[in-house]
């Protein structure tokens, strides 16, 4: 461990360590959740789920797809939230094949904004 005797010894630190957090977080896989409690299944979700396992294998995009209960948010069933890079995630509502496709095109491959984002309404404990 480096041993810090002043404050330019601190910044140089400092920087080194948010570089590789950032780093870290480029590393980290996308991670898809798919709301599948009773409303989630009873639109879809699992077709969805499918879908996405299918596209995303398709065009080798390294992800992980995760079926969550309920996020709260039944009149938009299925709901999908997509987490990159360790961030705290964008849900989209109403997600159907097109939008599916939509989302690997855009948000995921190319970072272009998307319809269809539904505001969070909860927050992640791990992003306390």
């Amino acid at each position: 461990m480096e041993r810090i005797n002043n404050i330019s010894n601190f910044n140089e630190l400092r920087k080194k360590i948010q570089t590789n957090k950032i780093n870290l977080n480029k590393e980290k896989p996308i991670i898809v959740r798919i709301a599948m409690a009773t409303c989630g299944l009873a639109s879809g979700a699992g077709n969805i789920k499918e879908y996405f396992e299918k596209e995303l294998a398709k065009r080798n995009i390294n992800a992980q797809i995760v079926s969550t209960g309920c996020m709260g948010y039944c009149y938009a069933e299925p709901t999908v939230e997509i987490i990159k890079n360790g961030d705290n995630g964008i849900i989209f509502g109403f997600v159907d094949q097109k939008k599916v496709d939509e989302i690997i095109e855009n948000y995921i491959i190319n970072n272009k904004p998307v319809e269809g984002v539904i505001e969070k309404n909860y927050i992640n404990v791990n992003n306390l």
